[in-house]
């Protein structure tokens, strides 16, 4: 499988979420949720304009935050809140009115008393059992609210939506969530789709075209480390309709959608086992069409990444396809980030574009089943992984361990006479000692898909180290 470098967007929570998780031997293992098993099951909420057209939608994650009454959450509010801290006037006075509140009123003024909850958690310095006590808090408030606003009020609705971001201060072991590092995607893909709904009703004539703030970006990281293919092409959706927003889109305009969108139908294609080759190519399709229209004009550092991004998607087509035009045109565009990258970097490729060049050389190689391919391919992982392990970065080491460990599976399985059994049973080992070494990262982490590749790689691997070990104790000395 042509798997690519897509850890970018969540490096710093993934590192933060593996310290926590690795426990138990590495697995995580789920802490008790915040509310019991046997919690209220899922309403749907129904709210309507003047005229009587109704909507509908349901909040499930926020439901499960309970609200306890005005004293009981107040009472520990004010157990977090000790009288020298900053906030602790203010929610005493939000409480006090709150009690005293005429039932329009309410909702603001609970939403007004979430957001204090979480400003204070995001200036507290307490441990992270207090904070997510605050961000519970906040979000119980907020489900209060919505629970009290009127059915005919929908632009209240709006705001309280709008206020979900008082998850982004959970602690990395936040317990109501797993994968904890997710929470915060996970909230927001439920308010930007719920605000979607609510739409037609709050007066907004381009509803059609209507995405909400952060949305996208919930929607990618969370259907990446779900690996939910839905998500991802309900992300993909939500870039159509941003980019159509745009009256008379530029070259930068143009550039910046066809980047989003090949990366995120990429990872939709990575995922699909029966439309994964259909997806990358509409996703790669506005990319190749904005380099007809502007390669000539723009300047070789600015292509690296254009050439880099293309040959990711040819390279995942022709995983699916095992077409070798789909794997010569990877190669082509690998290919041509390589040299720029050596070009603008003194001579030294990024260990991005030596990952994937030899991703569709190796490819390439088996396909033609050409030898010096298939070790230019090994050379190429061997390098990027010498970079990444000089680096001590975690996630660029742990996906060339799982990258090299595929390439010296292959490269030992494949028919090269060159290369005697003894020869190749020590490139196996080494294969399984990476693979074996970078299974606990990936579940502690969650990302199915590169677990997956991982656990088939030591399969392979183990099958054959067992064949040519008994074929050397067979033969004789």
């Amino acid at each position: 499988m042509k798997d690519r470098f897509l850890i970018w967007t969540a490096l710093a929570a993934v590192v933060l979420y593996v310290v926590a998780a690795t426990i138990n031997n590495n697995r995580f293992v789920p802490p008790p949720p915040i509310v019991p098993v046997e919690s209220d099951p899922v309403v749907e909420r129904v709210f309507r304009d003047k005229s009587g057209h109704e909507i509908r939608f349901k909040t499930p994650l926020l439901d499960a935050f309970h609200y306890e009454g005005d004293a009981g959450f107040c009472a520990e509010l004010k157990k977090l809140s000790p009288p020298a801290d900053a906030f602790a006037e203010t929610s005493e006075a939000s409480c006090a009115a709150l009690s005293s509140a005429k039932p329009e009123d309410r909702p603001r003024q609970l939403v007004e008393l979430a957001k204090t909850t979480a400003a204070a958690t995001s200036a507290s310095d307490s441990d992270n059992a207090s904070k997510d006590k605050r961000v519970t808090l906040a979000l119980s408030a907020l489900r209060a609210a919505l629970d009290e606003v009127p059915a005919d009020a929908p632009d209240q609705v709006s705001e309280i939506l709008d206020k979900f971001w008082v998850a982004q201060f959970a602690s990395d072991t936040f317990p109501g969530y797993q994968p904890s590092f997710l929470f915060g995607a996970a909230l927001e893909v439920e308010s930007g789709e719920a605000e979607i709904a609510l739409c037609p009703i709050t007066g907004k004539t381009d509803c059609n075209l209507y995405v909400p703030d952060k949305l996208i970006q919930a929607l990618t990281d969370l259907g990446r480390w779900k690996s939910d293919e839905a998500l991802l092409l309900r992300a993909a959706e939500m870039l159509e309709r941003t980019y159509r927003r745009i009256e008379n889109p530029n070259k930068n305009d143009e550039l910046d959608f066809a980047k989003d969108y090949i990366r995120t139908l990429g990872y939709a294609g990575e995922i699909s086992a029966e439309r994964g080759a259909d997806h990358v190519r509409k996703g790669a399709a506005p990319l190749e069409a904005w380099l007809k229209k502007y390669e000539k004009d723009t300047l070789g550092y600015e292509l690296e990444p254009i050439y880099g991004h293309l040959g990711a998607a040819y390279g995942r087509i022709a995983d699916k396809t095992k077409a070798l035009d789909d794997a010569k045109k990877a190669m082509q565009f690998d290919t041509q980030a390589y040299q720029l990258s050596m070009k603008y970097r003194s001579g030294e490729a990024s260990w991005e574009d030596m990952a994937n060049l030899g991703d569709s050389t190796l490819l390439v190689g088996e396909l033609e089943r050409n030898g010096d391919q298939i070790k230019r391919a090994l050379e190429l992982h061997r390098e990027a992984f010498k970079i990444t392990h000089k680096s001590n970065d975690v996630e660029e080491t742990s996906y060339m361990e799982m990258k090299l460990a595929r390439t010296l599976q292959h490269y030992a399985a494949a028919d090269l006479s060159s290369v005697s059994d003894a020869e190749r049973i020590p490139l196996i080992e080494e294969s399984v000692s990476l693979a074996n070494g970078v299974i606990p990262f990936f579940e502690s982490a969650g990302s199915r898909i590169y677990l997956n590749i991982t656990r088939h790689v030591l399969d392979q691997a183990q099958i054959q180290l067992a064949k040519l070990k008994e074929a050397q104790a067979a033969s004789p000395q």
